[in-house]
């Protein structure tokens, strides 16, 4: 089998080689695609062609030069055949492919598609099914269906069913179609089919739009089965997400893909992949992600690998499961003098990102540009426009630098200088792409549009009248520690007023758990408020101490759980985690550092937004127990320290995004704090942060008793948090532009005083 792979792939080098070889034998990318006539729409193609022809080392690399080499080994046109055979493809795959390496120089020029090539005489279905029908691909099917069948799932949902190799596998194994089985693909060709060939329900679906404008509702599926269709995905990362929250808890994701080019597919069926014409190519060209790309894809989105399959042809069957853990590729920061380096792994990410600092030389920038070969740098003003001007400009090597990031204008002579040297400038923060702050508004109110804010609230509100009802019935001496706390209780109970006379706690703990398991599905918010009530009179007179209730036995699985589940939370953690990604996508990578990550409730969420982005992430809090948590969890994937907010900041180096999520109300002076993160930041850098701005009753009860009394504005107003307007003052006083703030004016939420909070460092 390994043999006849190998000459496939010979066959496929040999076509390229020549076709190439005949129009120059060496030049760019670009030099090839000219000489060649290549149509837009396929020169991520040509790029993949020389890429794979490199790795064989038929031709070499030097620069942005491809030179030709060796040729490879020759191999008949009538072998095809019998190689196809040997691995188990009809007939017909070997005359589809003799079609398309008969016409490759039309195919690049896209005088013929090849859509036309394969369908002509053929049925569009065989021309599909005979590319899947093989030994290799029918042995993943069999141990995809497997794995299906001793899941015993209720209902299962295929993606991109097709021809329905991989359905006919598991409907096998399965004794016939399940009740619950949903054959789904973008086609109304292959849906129309499945239904009448298998007896299933089938409906169209989409990858690359929303789940639930498809009508498909999340948490509405146990397992879910794709065969060789994920790589159709414009963004990989957004449709596992998507995925994920069509899968219950636990459920599991069967999937095969190829993991890597294929020199065979590349000369056929790849051209397949080409978008219609001034359409961009998704992920630039690189459809097949390798099996240390597809693990990186999946824990960022929130899955666990529990296997993998190789196969011959650089086949992979993957089993995933649903998980709360969340990582993104791994990269490294380092500093080099002034100057911060993104560095991925190469084999994840090709790109790198330069950021510089204002103070640095243009020698030593153009040195490290060309030595670490940068693909974007982001440049203050100042550099940007003195550095294509240096006398060291016109001798360095910047052929892998495609772009230049300004943070502030540029005279048009410094464009020109840039445009001389090949490489583009981008104004940083201006109109390239949405806007964040709208981006991170929307993707709140869509997070929890599913769960309805109305019921959210309702469920909060009902919490907070059974605290209230505990706070009222609580009989005993307050510790001195607790004594403020006790006048807030006071004040609360003012407010919130008068009571009934047939309110008791018990029954409003009852109806609000009733409630809130209605609306979320779990109660763990419930069941700490309520066990926090419970012992109100041992915490107030500070006989009970309050960290166990919150982490029982040691364990966090209570507090990650409470940190997420209400609507405050859901809306804010995904407001910030599109935030970010935002802010990173324009500035071309970020050094980001997190304070107080503490449970890693807004680490989960930040991280799998960024998974297609370059960025240095810092988890820090102040207790090495989080930290070392964190570390357990999000493995090598972010860089961790220990950072206490009251504190002055060790070296930690500066950064282009500061976070804090919920941790600055525990700040003894919130002005110190906020001045001590404003340090911390870049010129344009933002802090980001998320603060309760009212008082809330449940909260009075339970995790009030973990905070230390306040000697800023608080201690002069007797409240546990900053109000809207004091917060306002302290962004204000650090020197910082107020650029954010949600929920905006009249959001269901608003009342609730949960607020995110966007700042940027002058």
């Amino acid at each position: 089998m390994s043999e006849d792979l190998r000459r496939l792939g010979l066959a496929g080098l040999g076509a390229m080689t020549r076709l190439l070889t005949a129009a120059r034998t060496s030049g760019t990318a670009e030099e090839f695609g000219q000489a060649l006539r290549v149509a837009p729409r396929h020169v991520w193609l040509l790029e993949r062609w020389l890429l794979s022809l490199t790795g064989a080392g038929v031709f070499s690399r030097h620069g942005a030069e491809y030179r030709f080499t060796v040729a490879p080994e020759p191999v008949e046109r009538g072998e095809l055949a019998e190689a196809y055979a040997r691995l188990g493809f009809p007939p017909l795959m070997a005359e589809l492919h003799a079609r398309a390496l008969d016409r490759l120089p039309e195919l690049l020029r896209d005088e013929v598609r090849i859509q036309d090539l394969l369908f002509s005489g053929t049925d569009a279905a065989d021309a599909l099914a005979a590319y899947q029908t093989n030994v290799f691909t029918d042995r993943l099917n069999a141990r995809c269906a497997e794995i299906v069948r001793a899941a015993a799932p209720a209902r299962i949902v295929e993606l991109g069913g097709g021809t329905g190799r991989t359905t006919a596998a598991v409907l096998d194994a399965l004794g016939g179609p399940p009740p619950g089985y949903v054959f789904t693909d973008v086609s109304r060709l292959f849906t129309v089919a499945a239904a009448e060939r298998f007896g299933v329900q089938a409906r169209p679906l989409d990858l690359n739009r929303p789940f639930s404008e498809q009508e498909f509702a999340p948490g509405s599926a146990d397992v879910i089965v794709a065969g060789n269709v994920l790589h159709n995905a414009v963004h990989i990362g957004q449709t596992l997400l998507r995925i994920r929250d069509l899968l219950v808890p636990g459920g599991a994701l069967v999937f095969t893909e190829s993991a890597g080019d294929d020199p065979a597919v590349l000369t056929g069926m790849q051209f397949l992949l080409s978008p219609p014409a001034g359409t961009p190519v998704p992920r630039g060209g690189a459809f097949f992600l390798s099996e240390a790309e597809w693990r990186t894809e999946l824990a960022a989105a929130g899955f666990t690998v529990a296997d993998v399959t190789s196969e011959a042809g650089g086949q992979r069957l993957f089993h995933a499961r649903t998980s709360t853990g969340a990582t993104v590729p791994d990269t490294l920061g380092h500093g080099a003098g002034r100057i911060a380096v993104f560095l991925p792994d190469p084999a994840l990410f090709p790109d790198a990102v330069l950021r510089a600092d204002p103070a640095t030389h243009p020698a030593k920038a153009l040195a490290l540009l060309e030595d670490e070969e940068i693909t974007t740098a982001v440049l203050p003003a100042g550099l940007a426009r003195s550095l294509p001007h240096a006398p060291a400009a016109g001798l360095t090597d910047l052929d892998r630098l495609g772009r230049v990031v300004v943070d502030g204008p540029l005279a048009p002579e410094d464009t020109a200088a840039w445009a001389a040297l090949g490489v583009d400038v981008v104004a940083a923060g201006g109109d390239n792409g949405p806007d964040p702050a709208e981006a991170a508004a929307h993707a709140a109110d869509a997070e929890i549009a599913v769960l309805g804010p109305d019921r959210g609230i309702a469920a909060l509100d009902l919490v907070s009248r059974a605290a209230l009802l505990s706070m009222r019935e609580t009989v005993g001496e307050a510790a001195p520690r607790h004594r403020g706390l006790l006048r807030r209780w006071a004040a609360a109970l003012d407010e919130h007023g008068p009571f009934g006379p047939d309110e008791s706690p018990e029954k409003a703990w009852e109806s609000a758990e009733r409630t809130w398991r209605e609306v979320h599905g779990t109660t763990a918010t419930v069941d700490y408020a309520r066990a926090c009530a419970r012992a109100l009179p041992a915490l107030l007179s500070g006989e009970c101490d309050p960290v166990p209730l919150l982490f029982p036995e040691g364990r966090m699985d209570l507090a990650r759980e409470i940190y997420r589940e209400a609507v405050t939370a859901r809306y804010q953690h995904r407001a910030v985690a599109a935030l970010v990604a935002g802010l990173v996508a324009r500035r071309g990578g970020a050094r980001i550092l997190e304070v107080g990550g503490g449970t890693g409730a807004t680490t989960s969420v930040v991280l799998p937004a960024l998974a297609a982005h370059r960025v240095d992430y810092l988890f820090t809090d102040v207790s090495r127990y989080f930290v070392d948590q964190a570390r357990e969890r999000f493995g090598d994937t972010v860089r961790y320290g220990l950072y206490d907010v009251d504190k002055e900041p060790p070296g930690l180096g500066t950064f282009d995004i500061v976070l804090a999520g919920g941790v600055l109300n525990a700040a003894a002076d919130t002005d110190r704090s906020v001045g001590y993160l404003t340090s911390l930041l870049a010129p344009g850098g933002w802090l980001v942060l998320t603060e309760p701005t009212a008082e809330e009753p449940w909260v009075l009860t339970s995790q009030a008793f973990l905070l230390t009394e306040p000697s800023d504005a608080r201690a002069g107003t007797g409240t546990t948090f900053l109000t809207l307007p004091q917060w306002n003052a302290v962004l204000d006083r650090a020197g910082l532009e107020r650029a954010l703030e949600l929920p905006p004016p009249g959001h269901p939420l608003e009342r609730l005083g949960h607020r995110i909070f966007g700042a940027r460092r002058r």
